[in-house]
């Protein structure tokens, strides 16, 4: 399979993000098969509440947000998105699709 295929297949696994004002707190992004995969860590500008997703794009395509988790608590997430780096970094090109398309 390739990645083009994969994003089509994560398209349905995909959260909704609230489109509202967000600060970016940490990202991360690294090449993942012939496209990318990164990490966002935000906050809520008008509201005390914090978000951590993962998205996997080519130049054409995008699968956005994956594994999404919102939370009231920053530390949380913190926690969170350093779980999900580890993951990413650390783990095969399928063991992360699926745990994608599994979602926790």
């Amino acid at each position: 399979m390739v990645i083009e295929d994969y994003i089509n297949e994560l398209i349905s696994s995909c959260g909704k993000s609230d489109k509202v004002d967000k600060e970016i707190l940490d990202t991360y992004q690294s090449h993942f098969l012939n496209g990318d995969i990164g990490l966002v860590f935000n906050k809520y500008t008008k509201e005390e509440k914090y978000e951590v997703y993962a998205y996997i794009k080519t130049k054409e395509q995008i699968a956005s947000p994956l594994l999404y988790k919102t939370s009231t608590e920053k530390n949380e997430l913190e926690l969170y998105y350093s779980e999900l780096l580890d993951f990413i970094k650390n783990e095969e090109p399928k063991n992360i699709i699926n745990r994608c398309i599994i979602r926790d």
